[in-house]
């Protein structure tokens, strides 16, 4: 269990410091709670904000006669800004 929680907050923190600079140098700004602001977008994003951004992708694995499909639910443009960033970043 003190493993797990090591990991995550490892991840946690990668993703606050490289996310949000990644974020911060591709000009990507993050709509959420910024100083008690719903609506205001911020260009530098916690990484709780960049979590939330990609909260709403879920992927569907689908088994039919023996062959596998997956299904990726449409991204925001914000999204594909963040994954096409963070996939240069590695």
């Amino acid at each position: 269990m003190v493993y797990l929680l090591s990991l995550a907050l490892r991840v946690l923190t990668l993703i606050g410091v490289g996310g949000a600079r990644t974020a911060t140098e591709g000009g990507v700004e993050v709509a959420g709670r910024v100083c008690r602001s719903a609506g205001r977008k911020t260009a530098r994003p916690s990484a709780e904000l960049l979590l939330k951004a990609m909260k709403t992708i879920s992927v569907s694995v689908v088994e039919v006669t023996a062959r596998r499909g997956r299904l990726l639910s449409p991204l925001t443009e914000v999204q594909k800004r963040l994954l096409q960033l963070w996939g240069n970043a590695i």
